[in-house]
């Protein structure tokens, strides 16, 4: 066994500095990871308001455009693409809302573009595709009652999302 050639207080320090250094670095090593986990949190919080607020979005300035007849069926396939994936952002009411836009403006587009051409392969499978949904949309709405409730919808847009646009603290 060999002896220091320390002073005491030398060699109670760096006993001491052992004992609680360890378990120190640990400490800082466990909040710095805590920090991280926080960061991390927030940064989801803020990607799924960014993609939910990117879907509000794209479906008002639908709605807006579609009020004004800016709409083409190409404009109509954006929108369905910018709004993909919203049953996994949105509770069920968002979902039924966003369902409805797309049902009546499907039936809206169907009433407009194909019914003057019965016999267009388009028609011939939104009614094939409405008869499997059980949509019954074998007779159409007229167009004016399909814009008045799009109308309708653009009015109720901000109460239907305002509570999935809340960014939790």
């Amino acid at each position: 066994m060999e002896i220091s050639t320390l002073p005491k207080w030398l060699q109670y320090a760096q006993a001491l500095s052992q004992a609680v250094g360890i378990p120190l670095v640990a400490g800082i090593g466990a909040w710095v990871a805590w920090l991280q986990m926080r960061v991390a949190r927030a940064k989801l919080q803020h990607d799924v308001f960014e993609r939910r607020w990117a879907i509000y979005q794209a479906t008002l300035d639908f709605l807006h455009k579609a009020l004004r007849h800016e709409i083409d069926k190409n404009a109509f396939d954006k929108y369905r693409a910018d709004i993909a994936g919203y049953k996994f952002l949105f509770g069920t009411t968002v979902a039924e809302y966003l369902q409805e836009v797309d049902d009546l403006y499907s039936e809206y587009w169907v009433i407009t573009e194909l019914r003057a051409a019965p016999t267009h392969p388009s028609y011939k499978r939104w009614l094939a595709f409405s008869e499997k949904r059980n949509t019954g949309y074998t007779s159409f709405r007229p167009a004016a009652v399909c814009i008045n409730y799009l109308g309708h919808l653009m009015d109720t847009i901000d109460d239907i999302f305002s509570t999935d646009l809340i960014v939790a603290t």
